[in-house]
């Protein structure tokens, strides 16, 4: 085997590597990333202090009650990656009789002034609702748990989904999902919930995407050398 072929394969070995890696952090269902990364937006804070971005979106759907009962539901803020989200499986909601739909609605709202007893918040509190169309409250369906899904500033390394029931904060089983600074836990009641963290990080360590946008760069980098590479071997073969 020649010089070149070997470092052709090389190349493409590594590359194979980086996208293996790249797929298996990546959230199920998301399409492979090969030739470009979208960067994420920058968090955005509801009370934004100097040079933080200001107005977080809310996110709102209506659905309609069939016979069937309520079907899954997936709601999320528009922001990339959303920074909250709110994920319903099939009539996993107890729905007051006569109703004919259900509005979800994830709104952020005023941290409550009760710390939480496991650190402090990071970024956002949103409240998770979900009301009839006559504006009666939707519990959520016993042994039915329903999955909030919270994206914290970069940065904040390991947190923990605090749901807040009026009096007290109450921190939930939670999981890091999909990249850095987000993060899942399971519910059985809606109401205000945040990102919670034992002390939040200084300014200058907060680049907790940059490696994955490093990986994608790695990833063109790699592929592209190593299709040039074949190339040119196939170029000279042909030329002899």
């Amino acid at each position: 085997m020649t010089g070149s072929r070997r470092a052709a394969l090389a190349l493409l070995a590594a590359g194979g590597a980086v996208a293996v890696a790249a797929r298996l952090v990546a959230p199920a269902g998301m399409p492979p990333l090969y030739d470009s990364f979208a960067a994420p937006s920058p968090y955005v804070y509801l009370h934004p202090g100097d040079g933080q971005a200001g107005h977080p979106a809310s996110a709102t759907t209506t659905q309609p009650i069939t016979a069937q009962g309520v079907s899954a539901l997936v709601l999320a803020t528009p922001e990339n990656p959303p920074q909250a989200q709110l994920i319903v499986g099939d009539n996993g909601l107890t729905v007051p009789a006569g109703a004919r739909s259900i509005t979800a609605t994830i709104t952020p709202v005023d941290t409550p002034s009760t710390d939480p007893p496991n650190g402090v918040v990071a970024g956002n509190t949103y409240r998770f609702r979900i009301v009839t169309d006559g504006g009666a409250t939707v519990g959520v369906s016993p042994g039915k748990p329903v999955t909030l899904v919270l994206r914290g500033p970069t940065g904040i390394g390991a947190a923990t989904v605090d749901a807040f029931d009026g009096s007290g904060w109450h921190p939930l089983s939670t999981t890091p999902v999909a990249g850095p600074d987000i993060f899942a836990a399971n519910t059985t009641a809606l109401g205000d919930a945040a990102l919670v963290v034992a002390s939040l990080p200084p300014a200058s360590s907060r680049f907790g995407w940059l490696p994955w946008a490093a990986g994608a760069v790695v990833v063109v980098v790699v592929a592209g050398a190593a299709v040039s590479l074949l190339l040119s071997r196939r170029r000279n073969r042909e030329d002899r």
